[in-house]
């Protein structure tokens, strides 16, 4: 896989912490450690894959698609995640830690979807963001918010049973996707950004349509005297159609836009892309990591032979 040789360009993929980008961190000298990242895919908790069956091929009510996937969201229990997560950050101790699916998810009862939606959800079921961050805390552990960026923030109804007089009740449930990118707050951090893709996912919905915007969040950081531009995405994932078209355009996007960066360049994210992924011999859709590697990207994880400490 190329490297640039006028500035180094590194790329991550998935839940991976490595030693920092030149080597193992130096016990004798910290203030010769190298970069140390961290990049988590939060996971709301659900497949969406049964709402948007139901919004684009009626295959059952969306109410209860919608109830149904928010149960096994409840039953994944981010709260307890969260710890485990707080722990591993605590093992590692990272410098910078990228987020991706930093849901929020608010209610509302009773709906009122299918009268246009004329107010949003507000009332907050869970928000991953602060659960983290609290146990962040309780580990003893002290990182900052250093840049966000709000993608999809989508809306649909939850069947939640009858009334006395046997009517269905409804609630409305919102969720609100992030990227967001951590640092220990001894890190100096500035220039943060946050953009929204030009080409997102759409699909119809019951009152209109739905879409899943996505984004990345961008930050400078200055670790040990030198100064690095960090960069967190979560891009859409594969599928037929338009779909991975729109994947590919958004790799493009952020390749293009980075392309124009002068700091050493480390991509963190969720890519859903890996190595392997070949371009499509029919459409001639390039695939996001065969992209970025023809920006001249590297990626982090075979660069350091897949060794994680």
């Amino acid at each position: 896989m190329s490297k640039r040789l006028d500035r180094l360009t590194y790329l991550l993929f998935g839940a991976l912490l490595l030693p920092g980008i030149a080597g193992a961190a130096q016990d004798s000298d910290e203030s010769a450690a190298p970069l140390r990242v961290m990049t988590q895919n939060l996971y709301v908790g659900g497949d969406f894959t049964r709402i948007v069956n139901a919004l684009t091929q009626a295959s059952e009510p969306v109410p209860v698609a919608v109830a149904t996937t928010l149960q096994i969201i409840n039953a994944t229990n981010f709260t307890e995640r969260a710890m485990a997560i707080a722990s591993e950050i605590k093992r590692k101790q990272p410098d910078v830690v990228a987020l991706q699916e930093v849901s929020l998810l608010r209610t509302q009862f009773p709906s009122d979807y299918m009268l246009g939606n004329p107010t949003k959800a507000d009332t907050v079921l869970y928000d991953y963001l602060d659960l983290l961050m609290a146990a962040l805390e309780a580990q003893g552990l002290h990182y900052q918010v250093a840049s966000t960026v709000q993608e999809a923030d989508v809306e649909a109804p939850a069947f939640i049973g009858f009334d006395p007089l046997g009517n269905p009740m409804l609630m409305d449930v919102r969720l609100t996707d992030r990227d967001v990118i951590l640092t220990r707050k001894s890190v100096k951090t500035s220039h943060p950004q946050a953009t929204n893709y030009s080409v997102n996912l759409q699909i119809p919905g019951p009152v209109g349509v739905i879409e899943f915007t996505r984004g990345y969040t961008s930050i400078d950081a200055e670790v040990r005297g030198k100064t690095y531009h960090i960069v967190n995405t979560h891009l859409e994932t594969p599928g037929p159609g338009l779909i991975s078209a729109i994947q590919s355009l958004q790799a493009n996007e952020l390749a293009n836009k980075l392309m124009g960066e002068s700091l050493p360049v480390v991509l963190l994210g969720d890519l859903n892309s890996v190595p392997t992924d070949v371009i499509d011999p029919v459409t001639g859709i390039v695939p996001p990591y065969q992209v970025l590697s023809l920006y001249g990207f590297s990626d982090a994880w075979l660069l350091a032979e897949n060794t994680v400490p």
